[in-house]
């Protein structure tokens, strides 16, 4: 929520209604360095239990160490600075520690107006810290200067010390309806602060801080163009296909979302990552350029490779983060939202934003959907049907990019050549059929009965068989493939039968492959047939 502080800073300069000056200092190891005496009085000072104080006291109470050198152990080492590293306590600790210095800036009075709304009071913000990283704000020269000294005093009084190099000012204010440049000059440990100057920035929890929008609009290009590298030498490798797919998500397209929350970069620059990252994933899964980019932005367990448009992610995660404001419990961030009501319910962020997502992706999946051709799949996909893109599988990776490619109906097939208009003949090449789609080849072509369906059936029911071998439940059943027990009068042959002696039972199975589309249940129809076929056999037994 920082964020929105200091935008509403730079919007305010940039209308032309206020000065506005801004501090930034970097300390040296002050989480190493904060004195254990000052956690002492500010723990009292805090009014904290008594039983939380000693607690805290245990932990740096006589804490010392020794330097085991050649010669042995140093003598013992009293330990009067620094919180505990890996500590859960540390961070808070740290926080009440310094606690009554940001007091001492807010009592200054010297911050800078931020309206509110229902009649309420003005709030002032003189500063924005997050642990160790402190940046003051103050309308006039003399209020920045004043907020200086604190901070000056402060660092004497702990012993702190700042990096007066990596520390910075910036100055504008407002004469005769124009803005000017008026850095205030300032000195920490007796060197003067760098003034940032026109078109630079500093680089504040990770996003450069600017007053000029295009600064931070080439920082998200920037990150941007860093990442369609990283894609490029990611989806040229040898890694397998779900390995691919998984270090896109994980590793790459994840690092925009900070920069994407803050940065706000324009529709048009989204559009062309997106397009990019189509482009790529086409090039590396062999897909023609007519693919539904629904095939790339949509979750796996919907039958798309999972990549999330960046354009969704900058949507959710800046309404997510627009609408935390609006409800924090926080005085001064919720003044940032200008004008409109801040007393709403709490909601949670993260669960805001996964939910904006999801509720995109649901529209995008209903307009896969009603794509004739490359949709017909869609309401097939299941989790479990597409798991070979999310780990580990049996599958060849050239197997993969045929499955990838045969969902949406991009295959080469003469039904497809035609319909993008490179030929005029949809015959099948190997028989009378017509037209020579997909669903004809992998379930119905004479030419493929014998080498290709069956064979594959086949293999089925092998897999089938060795799972049902290998369960402790069948050992004492007797297993049966492609026939029926000796003792039974029929030309039934199922494809799998297990006999229990022991319950008198016998259950059949017969394995089916087909070809699902949107104009028919297949499998069901299937079923069906299979249940007519051995009605009379299960009459029988």
């Amino acid at each position: 929520m920082l964020f929105s502080r200091i935008k509403y800073f730079y919007r305010l300069k940039r209308r032309g209604k206020k000065s506005l000056y801004m501090t930034y200092y970097d300390l040296k190891n002050a989480f190493g360095s904060i004195p254990h005496q000052l956690i002492h009085v500010v723990l009292q000072y805090q009014r904290l239990p008594q039983h939380v104080r000693e607690v805290i006291a245990d932990l740096y109470q006589g804490a010392s160490f020794c330097i085991s050198t050649r010669e042995g152990c140093t003598g013992r080492i009293d330990n009067q600075w620094g919180v505990k590293q890996r500590c859960l306590l540390s961070p808070i600790i740290f926080n009440l520690a310094i606690e009554p210095f940001l007091q001492r800036l807010t009592a200054c009075n010297e911050g800078l107006e931020m309206r509110t709304t229902n009649g309420k009071p003005p709030v002032m913000v003189s500063h924005t810290t997050y642990a160790d990283d402190l940046k003051t704000v103050a309308a006039t020269r003399s209020g920045i200067s004043k907020l200086h000294q604190v901070v000056e005093d402060f660092l004497q009084w702990t012993g702190l010390e700042a990096n007066p190099s990596k520390c910075a000012t910036v100055g504008w204010k407002v004469h005769a309806a124009k803005q000017l440049r008026d850095p205030v000059k300032l000195t920490l440990h007796k060197e003067i602060l760098p003034v940032v100057k026109l078109g630079e920035a500093y680089k504040y929890l990770g996003v450069k801080d600017a007053l000029e929008s295009p600064v931070h609009h080439n920082q998200i290009l920037s990150v941007m163009r860093k990442a369609k590298k990283h894609i490029s030498r990611l989806l040229r490798s040898e890694v397998l296909p779900w390995e691919k797919l998984d270090a896109l998500r994980t590793f790459v397209l994840s690092r925009l979302d900070y920069h994407l929350r803050h940065c706000y970069p324009y529709k048009q620059h989204l559009v062309a990552f997106d397009t990019h990252v189509r482009a790529s994933l086409k090039a590396a899964f062999k897909l023609p350029k007519s693919t539904v980019k629904e095939v790339f932005h949509q979750p796996i367990p919907h039958g798309g490779m999972g990549c999330t448009s960046i354009q969704t992610t900058a949507a959710a995660t800046q309404i997510g983060h627009g609408i935390q404001a609006l409800n924090s419990p926080d005085d001064m961030i919720r003044a940032v939202a200008e004008g409109q009501k801040a007393d709403g319910a709490a909601l949670d962020q993260k669960q805001l934003i996964r939910s904006i997502k999801q509720h995109i992706v649901e529209q995008q999946r209903d307009v896969w959907k009603e794509k004739v051709d490359q949709g017909y799949s869609v309401a097939y996909q299941t989790a479990d049907s597409n798991s070979f893109l999310l780990g580990t599988t049996r599958l060849k990776p050239e197997e993969i990019i045929f499955a990838i490619r045969a969902r949406p109906a991009q295959l080469p097939t003469r039904a497809y050549l035609k319909r993008i208009g490179v030929t005029k003949v949809s015959r099948c090449r190997h028989c009378t059929a017509d037209p020579e789609s997909l669903a004809h080849i992998l379930n119905h072509c004479p030419h493929n009965i014998d080498s290709k369906i069956k064979a594959r059936h086949n293999k089925a029911v092998e897999r089938i068989r060795t799972a049902i071998k290998h369960s402790a439940g069948n050992r004492e059943k007797t297993l049966l493939i492609d026939s029926c027990p000796d003792d039974k009068e029929t030309r039934l042959r199922p494809d799998i039968t297990l006999q229990d002696e022991r319950t008198k039972t016998i259950k059949i199975a017969d394995v089916a492959v087909v070809f699902e589309d949107y104009k028919k249940n297949s499998l069901g129809s299937s079923c069906i047939q299979k249940e007519e076929i051995y009605k009379d056999l299960k009459t029988r037994f």
